[in-house]
């Protein structure tokens, strides 16, 4: 656990949740390095496009299902 200069917490656990798994530094590196640094408006910020992604990531999933279902009368052609 760490803590910013606003005083809040930085959970390693949540960190490892946003950080890709293709990642070469260790959580531990990512949370010393934006301790401290990271305000209020900087998570605000990160937050905002973190579920932005997330809401990108829905729709291709969604648009992936209704191709899938549109393509199913030509799946032997596709195939």
């Amino acid at each position: 656990m760490y803590r910013d200069l606003n005083g809040e917490k930085i959970e390693t656990d949540g960190l490892r949740k946003m950080v890709d798994w293709r990642t070469r530094a260790s959580i531990t590196d990512i949370a010393n390095a934006i301790n401290g640094r990271i305000r209020r408006h900087h998570r605000d910020l990160l937050r905002y496009h973190w579920e932005h992604i997330g809401y990108l990531e829905q729709t291709i999933e969604e648009l992936e299902k209704q191709i899938d279902k549109l393509l199913s009368p030509y799946r032997k052609e596709v195939e």
